[in-house]
């Protein structure tokens, strides 16, 4: 523990540091998890010019039904056809960077519930995107991959009748939270969970209430 306070000190300063413990100390004792919930105007102007920019042979798009069998396929994909099921019959789309037909880099959108951790899902407001499960493979890592899926996928939800994107961080994730913010996201409030045992009571702030974003429990859990 001592290293990682002093590691955390290094990166964000003493306060950082104490406020990261302090909430490591809650989480085991009382069994708190906290998360900032951030949200962000889709913004699909720049999708052209970055489209525009993608090297031949490369390419940013949605991930479709024929390249399913492929991707499964490949190990470093990480994507399972039980997970992909799943995905694919909640509704959720996968915008995918393919270098000739190998996908290098994705991320998967959902639009109503989907599963998070601790036996819950997140319920995504009306008119949201959630974005979860990001990959980038290791050769191609450090390219802005993720940025480039990002402005060509904002233009497609747009025309898609959506508005905005919302995501959830880990309170002590600094690094993520300052990613979170050059994205030109803002906060809306926190919402989270405290799990004792097999109990999992869910919270949020009034904010997050607003816009509808919740952890809840599984719609089809018995």
């Amino acid at each position: 523990m001592l290293a990682r306070f002093k590691e955390n000190r290094t990166y964000w300063g003493t306060g950082g540091a104490v406020a990261a413990g302090l909430y490591r100390i809650l989480q085991r004792l009382i069994g708190l998890h906290l998360f900032v919930i951030n949200s962000r105007p889709l913004d699909g102007s720049r999708a052209a010019a970055t489209t525009a920019a993608v090297p031949d042979g490369e390419h940013a798009r949605r991930v479709v039904e024929a390249d399913w069998p492929g991707v499964c396929a490949e190990p470093q994909a990480d994507i399972s056809r039980e997970f992909l099921d799943a995905a694919l019959a909640r509704g959720d789309v996968c915008i995918g960077y393919f270098v000739g037909t190998a996908l290098v880099s994705y991320f998967w959108c959902g639009f109503s519930r989907v599963p998070a951790q601790a036996g819950l899902e997140v319920c995504v407001p009306s008119g949201y995107s959630y974005a979860y499960k990001a990959l980038t493979v290791p050769d191609h890592r450090g390219r802005h991959l993720q940025q480039i899926l990002t402005e060509v996928n904002d233009a497609m939800l747009i025309n898609a009748g959506l508005r905005h994107n919302i995501e959830y961080i880990e309170v002590d994730n600094y690094a993520q939270l300052k990613a979170s913010a050059r994205y030109g996201n803002t906060t809306l409030g926190q919402a989270g969970y405290f799990r004792w045992g097999p109990y999992v009571h869910p919270f949020r702030t009034r904010g997050v209430a607003r816009v509808g974003f919740a952890f809840a429990a599984f719609a089809n859990k018995k």
